[in-house]
């Protein structure tokens, strides 16, 4: 049973999910508020890579960016410091009344995310077109094929009328 929540004679919880609505780029100032002020918000984060001063480099987003969950007793726990909180926006609400997430589905989301955390994030998909910024091949396009576990990458390129798969350092490709 998560933390707020009660459980009525058969076992069950008065205890839902709901959708908030945040601030632009402001996830994670909300969900910290929330959560400070004695809700359970939960933001679903996935781990990818950026390019960042001319680097790949490891980050972690929002899977749904713009919006959190936050479990809500109604009549019990009031929706309205929620609204008045740094970093939200609004509850997401149908006819002026926030409308509960479906029963089992932050569960569902929560194994879906579980499972993205352990996939890993590749910077490309094979066969995405790349262009190559920087070395002798400079400006030249491909298309990714594989990373090597040596922060290489893989891109065939079409060279002397065929194509050849050449090996770069990752943080010469970028998407085309």
């Amino acid at each position: 049973m998560s933390r707020g929540a009660t459980a009525l004679d058969d076992g069950t919880t008065t205890a839902r999910w709901y959708v908030v609505k945040t601030k632009v780029r402001a996830e994670q100032v909300a969900e910290e508020n929330l959560c400070r002020q004695g809700y359970e918000a939960w933001l679903p984060r996935v781990n990818c890579e950026r390019r960042r001063r001319g680097k790949w480099q490891p980050t972690s987003e929002p899977l749904f960016p713009g919006y959190l969950f936050v479990e809500l007793e109604p009549g019990v726990q009031n929706f309205s410091p929620i609204r008045s909180t740094r970093g939200v926006s609004n509850l997401v609400s149908f006819a002026r009344e926030p409308k509960a997430m479906p029963e089992g589905a932050v569960e569902a989301l929560r194994q879906l995310h579980d499972r993205l955390q352990k996939a890993g994030v590749e910077p490309f998909a094979k066969g995405q077109k790349v262009r190559l910024v920087d070395g002798p091949f400079r400006g030249w396009e491909g298309v990714y094929e594989a990373r090597r576990a040596d922060e290489r990458v893989i891109i065939m390129l079409q060279v002397l009328g065929k194509q050849q798969p050449l090996v770069f350092a990752r943080d010469d490709v970028i998407p085309a």
